[in-house]
């Protein structure tokens, strides 16, 4: 039988997942990994084009971090991404500015 996670674990990877994408997108700690992927890969690749889209990240961390962390099943954890990248959409309207 499986069993959800506690929605205060859910709750939490989901800011967890938000702010590790943010970091690795946007921030100035990740710049040079990002700098460093575009002289090897190009501007164009997909790896680059993962790494700076938060959204896209979010995904596919709340994926890996259902499938590894949360002991949810493959269906879950898709579902469970899909709330990440939506949750990472809503709470960088909010931080950035813009409303929704």
């Amino acid at each position: 039988m499986l069993r959800l996670p506690s929605p205060y674990h859910l709750v939490f990877a989901l800011l967890v997942i938000w702010g590790a994408a943010w970091v690795i997108a946007d921030s100035k700690l990740s710049l040079p990994v990002r700098h460093w992927v575009v002289a090897k890969r190009g501007d164009q690749s997909g790896i680059i084009m993962l790494l700076e889209c938060p959204a896209c990240l979010s995904f596919w961390l709340g994926l890996g971090a259902g499938l590894m962390f949360l002991g949810m099943g493959f269906l879950l954890s898709i579902a469970f991404g899909l709330a990440a990248c939506g949750i990472s959409f809503v709470l960088a309207s909010f931080t950035m500015g813009k409303p929704l």
